[in-house]
């Protein structure tokens, strides 16, 4: 549906996204895969971790496993095209 109304050229340029990751089950996974894909309108700056890989607007991000318990978190800038 395109860039958040919010994020207005010359005002609000940068869109900050947060996913939180979980491991809720009582044991360790692996392999874990996470794919953003970015809305219309918006260009990808920078994240912590970095994607491992990035095409066009889609993002994915691999963790090589998580414990019992254990979360993770991945923080996307994006800027407004103009």
């Amino acid at each position: 549906a395109g860039a958040p109304r919010n994020l207005r050229l010359g005002v609000v340029t940068e869109q900050v996204y947060v996913i939180k990751l979980r491991n809720i089950s009582g044991s360790t996974t692996t392999n874990v895969r996470v794919t953003s894909a970015l809305p219309s309108g918006l260009a990808f700056s920078q994240s912590v971790p970095p994607p491992t890989s990035s095409e066009g607007g889609l993002l994915t991000y691999t963790f090589p496993s998580i414990a019992p318990g254990a979360t993770r978190q991945i923080v996307i800038q994006a800027n407004l095209l103009p």
